[in-house]
């Protein structure tokens, strides 16, 4: 959010704000802010900017580098690199995390900062290529064992192990949403196409299964959305003896009143968190300027974009 802001008001991130701290009063602009909070979980160890030394010695003291980071499978622990359990550290959502680190590049780019916007792109692009390897799972994931490969996703990602279930339960589609939301314009760049296509049928499946549960938890955002990805959308051809125009805005409004007939949009519920209107609609709007999952799968010659394993 603070860099869309800041690259329409360019003198909001110079606001300082004032803040009551045991230390006393402190009036540090929201910019200072925001570069404290990237520190807190993507620190690059080279961030500028704080007139005040010793803040910033205090800050580079307390945060490590990159302090989620598993440098070797190159996913990142919710959990940091601390061993909660005996199975190790976990992480629950990978795309969470990507679109965290996405976060981190765009603000970059909105401050002129080419180091950390490059930083944030790397440690991204890091996260999407575990994502699509060991949590996405593909039906021909050789690190898995065939009999592992039908459950479509892992949700929670151990060092030690992996566990088809979440901190809030094993619903598949509790774990399908994990791994997919937020659902943003960088989603089309970690959710791999042909996953997209074969995962959205179990979560369907499962979401069927029980409805009212699948809506109280939320469930149907994300499947909504990506059940509009995986539609096959007219780009070219549309059917005979319908207008190539009328075709398509007629896909378009029928689009639209699915997204506002979420359940959770519906009843307008604080409950939504990070899931808003705006957002799902512009999701869906670049889908079908993409023409769906099948079209971007066509355009990856059929192969899929992380065969990786």
């Amino acid at each position: 959010m603070a860099a869309v802001v800041g690259k329409f008001d360019p003198g909001w991130l110079s606001k300082r704000l004032t803040i009551i701290t045991p230390y006393g009063l402190k009036t540090p602009k929201i910019h200072h802010i925001i570069l404290s909070f990237i520190r807190n979980f993507a620190n690059p160890g080279f961030l500028s900017g704080f007139v005040d030394g010793a803040v910033a010695n205090k800050i580079q003291r307390h945060f490590v580098v990159a302090r989620h980071k598993d440098w070797w499978f190159l996913n990142s622990y919710s959990t940091g690199i601390q061993q909660p359990d005996g199975l190790g550290p976990h992480q629950e959502s990978s795309s969470e995390a990507a679109f965290a680190y996405w976060a981190v590049s765009v603000y970059g780019k909105t401050c002129n900062d080419a180091h950390l916007e490059q930083w944030g792109r790397l440690l991204a692009a890091t996260e999407v290529y575990a994502a699509n390897a060991y949590i996405h799972i593909k039906e021909w994931n050789e690190i898995y064992p065939p009999a592992v490969r039908y459950l479509g996703a892992i949700g929670r990602l151990h060092e030690t192990a992996a566990v088809f279930n979440t901190a809030e339960g094993i619903e598949p589609f509790k774990i399908f949403s994990k791994q997919v939301v937020p659902l943003t314009p960088f989603s089309f760049e970690v959710i791999d196409a042909g996953w997209a296509l074969w995962m959205t049928e179990r979560w369907r499946s499962a979401c069927v299964q029980d409805l009212a549960k699948c809506f109280k938890e939320f469930g149907d955002i994300g499947l909504t959305q990506m059940s509009l990805y995986t539609h096959k959308w007219i780009q070219d051809n549309a059917p005979e003896g319908d207008s190539h125009d009328s075709a398509i805005m007629g896909e378009i409004e029928h689009a639209t009143q699915q997204v506002l007939h979420i359940n959770c949009f519906q009843v307008k519920s604080f409950d939504c968190g990070v899931h808003t209107l705006s957002n799902a609609l512009y999701f869906v709007a670049i889908a079908q300027t993409l023409g769906g999952a099948s079209a971007v799968l066509d355009a990856e010659d059929g192969n899929g974009r992380y065969r990786i394993y």
